[in-house]
């Protein structure tokens, strides 16, 4: 195992120090530390988390310690930025999302409908610029409440006193912005200090309801590695993402719990987020999943975030195989299905009911220039560029999770919740 991981670890680590050798990965990875040995197979370089040893076929180049001056703090090291560095790919939407509502004329008529709601991180961000919502028949009240009859999300409930007839149409347009940065800035390391676990010990524990389970013994050859659990808190996330989309097929529907997700190495979006923030949860790395809908398609998804302290809560999609950030081809919902209850009947109804169109030129993850984000090794996945120095001034962190977004009722959706929130 221990093999596994230090090869594993040379393709994604990337050291702070500025004054040192450099090896530049065929991937576009730097590592940086002292060259002890070289020869046509191979190079050993020491670093601050240990000895690694890299095959010459992975390596582009080679830059031996240079004796300028340390860059400072919140700067990139030299020679580590790259072409499309700190780049933000932002999409413009015009959304539309409509409920159809089954009343019974003269009978009091309730309907809860899921909130979408603005966000921001260091890897995404995502802004409801505008919103108005119509109806057929005004409600007669509406609310904002979270985790309505257990839903899970936050939502609109509208009642209707005695609604005049038997449907009614419910509409709401929104202008979203929605964007995603190339650049993940990261120095935290493991084990977190235990204020931050305590903080988030919610995100840290069992959740029998979201069917992840930390505590399965089965994780311990993967999750318990000393190597993982005393480096980089990113390279262990990139670990446990590398061994799931390595060792989990995908399949479409079938959603399961982490336990049988991992028995039987097989599960769709939702299975293999539960997996990931199971196996990061024993690591002692906070982790929630998040419900999205695709932006113009009647399909909804699942991933995951995850917590470091200097960058926030960012953006992990293991089906999709986007690491350290989300393309923007969802939008987060926490949530899509409905409510509708009459005094005769009180039922979930199950749709996205979303159309979206684009207010400019939109390009797929696959048609951005091969550069804009790195390709993991053996093209398994696309990965945010990791920078191991402290978020530079103006990415926008985000310490909350978007569970705990919504649950903050104070927390209105829209753009007046980007704006007071960033001003934190």
């Amino acid at each position: 195992m221990k093999s596994t991981v230090a090869v594993f670890l040379a393709a994604v680590f990337t050291a702070a120090s500025v004054n040192a050798d450099e090896i530049e990965l065929s991937n576009g990875n730097v590592i940086e530390g002292t060259i002890v040995e070289e020869n046509e197979e191979r190079v050993v370089i020491e670093t601050e988390d240990g000895r690694l040893t890299i095959p010459k076929s992975q390596i582009a180049s080679i830059t031996r310690a240079r004796t300028s001056e340390p860059a400072k703090p919140d700067s990139p090291p030299p020679n580590t930025a790259r072409r499309y560095d700190g780049e933000t790919f932002t999409r413009k939407l015009k959304a539309e999302r409509a409920w159809e509502i089954q009343a019974e004329p003269g009978l009091k008529t309730m309907a809860a409908v899921p909130l979408i709601m603005s966000f921001w991180g260091s890897t995404n961000e995502q802004v409801i610029e505008s919103e108005r919502l119509r109806s057929s028949e005004p409600p007669d009240t509406k609310e904002v409440v979270f985790d309505f009859k257990n839903s899970g999300c936050r939502s609109l409930v509208m009642t209707w006193e005695s609604p005049k007839g038997g449907k009614i149409i419910v509409v709401q347009h929104m202008d979203i912005s929605i964007s995603c940065r190339n650049t993940l800035y990261t120095m935290a390391k493991l084990p977190y200090p235990e204020e931050t676990k305590k903080a988030l010990a919610y995100s840290l524990a069992a959740d029998s309801k979201g069917g992840i389970n930390p505590a399965n013994p089965d994780f311990a050859p993967i999750c318990d590695e000393p190597a993982l659990l005393s480096g980089y808190a990113e390279a262990a996330v990139e670990a446990v993402c590398e061994w799931i989309n390595r060792n989990v097929a995908f399949e479409s529907g079938k959603s399961s719990t982490s336990d049988t997700t991992f028995k039987d190495r097989t599960g769709n979006c939702v299975a293999t987020a539960s997996l990931a923030c199971a196996m990061l949860r024993r690591m002692g790395i906070p982790s929630e999943t998040v419900s999205a809908v695709f932006a113009g398609f009647d399909s909804g998804h699942c991933f995951i975030e995850v917590y470091y302290p200097d960058a926030g809560w960012v953006f992990y999609d293991l089906s999709k195989r986007e690491r350290g950030f989300k393309y923007p081809e969802c939008l987060v919902t926490a949530g899509w299905s409905y409510l509708v209850a009459t005094p005769k009947s009180g039922d979930w109804k199950q749709g996205f009911f979303l159309a979206a169109r684009d207010e400019g030129p939109f390009k797929a993850l696959r048609d951005l220039p091969e550069d804009a984000f790195e390709t993991r090794p053996g093209g398994l996945a696309w990965g945010a560029k990791v920078r191991r120095i402290k978020p530079p001034a103006g990415i926008r962190v985000r310490h909350r999770s978007i569970r705990e977004t919504m649950s903050d009722l104070g927390t209105p959706p829209g753009k007046r919740e980007y704006a007071q929130e960033h001003g934190r």
